[in-house]
């Protein structure tokens, strides 16, 4: 698992005040759930875009992860956006712990444009599900909304869920996901009947 060095993180920490490009493929995309940190880096919204042989993963807290598909086949699609400063994101994204920056390439109306990525640090278990689509929904009337859905669906079965729909599994099974959504009333896991202890999501 990656992990950079001091000198790679005092580099990012000083291109945290450079006006830069971004693209985001999860709750920082318009609508989604943390786009005001967007609004507060002062961010200019610049158009839809994707990238080649990145994969995005639906991790059990409920947002996404992109890894580098070794294939090469995996897309990722988001949106660009232009920002004056990355610092909020990198303190949002927790640059260097769970997530890691990189510039790559992105085709937009015929041109490119060099952009950063936020890339997961954490290896891919079984229970993050890979987004076949490329895109992690945040409006409500997306047309991949469905494909998220099935996700928890088969997370309610494999892992022992109780739904609303009566199914009983294992309540002692715990999710060890490094992070957690910090509002529970925005926990996709509640519809679940999921609660967290001591900063832990496990079952009810």
């Amino acid at each position: 698992m990656f992990r950079p060095t001091n000198r790679q993180m005092q580099k990012a920490a000083a291109e945290a005040f450079e006006p830069s490009y971004v693209f985001v493929y999860g709750t920082l995309k318009r609508y989604g759930a943390a786009n005001d940190c967007m609004r507060r880096s002062g961010a200019t919204y610049v158009g839809d875009t994707e990238i080649a042989g990145i994969e995005l993963f639906l991790l059990p807290a409920g947002f996404p992860a992109a890894v580098i598909d070794p294939s090469g086949t995996a897309v990722a699609k988001g949106e660009l956006w232009q920002v004056p400063r990355l610092y909020e994101l990198d303190r949002l994204e927790n640059n260097g712990l769970h997530y890691w920056r990189v510039k790559r390439s992105f085709p937009l109306n015929g041109e490119t444009i060099t952009a950063w990525i936020y890339l997961y640090l954490f290896p891919v278990r079984e229970t993050d599900m890979p987004l076949v689509s490329g895109v992690y929904p945040v409006a409500v009337d997306d047309p991949y909304g469905s494909e998220i859905g099935n996700i928890m669906s088969e997370w309610a079965t494999a892992l022992g869920y109780k739904t609303q729909y009566g199914y009983e599994g294992f309540d002692d099974y715990k999710l060890d996901d490094p992070m957690c959504w910090e509002d529970c009333n925005e926990c996709p896991y509640a519809q679940l009947g999921v609660t967290c202890v001591e900063g832990v999501t496990t079952l009810i």
